[in-house]
């Protein structure tokens, strides 16, 4: 810890901060809500034309999905597969 807080203040104050915090994240059964996904596909916007849209890309959300909160694969494949 010493080494972290030495060369990296910045972040061991970051992780000291938020060592409490939930790491494991529980989502509802009706993840992504239909409400939601439609919210995303159709943003209400004034100027459609500053706003790129592209596919996502689901190798990098899968990866963030399984390192940042901690799902497994399945649990992945499961809520993005609708998408």
């Amino acid at each position: 810890m010493l080494y972290l807080l030495e060369n990296f203040p910045e972040e061991y104050n970051y992780m000291m901060k938020h060592r409490n915090y939930k790491n494991v994240w529980e989502f509802p059964d009706e993840f992504p809500s239909v409400e939601i996904i439609e919210a995303f596909s159709r943003p209400e916007t004034k100027d459609l034309k500053s706003i790129k849209v592209e596919t996502p890309n689901f190798k990098n959300l899968s990866s963030f999905c399984e390192s940042i909160l901690k799902l497994s694969p399945h649990e992945v494949e499961f809520i993005i597969e609708p998408l």
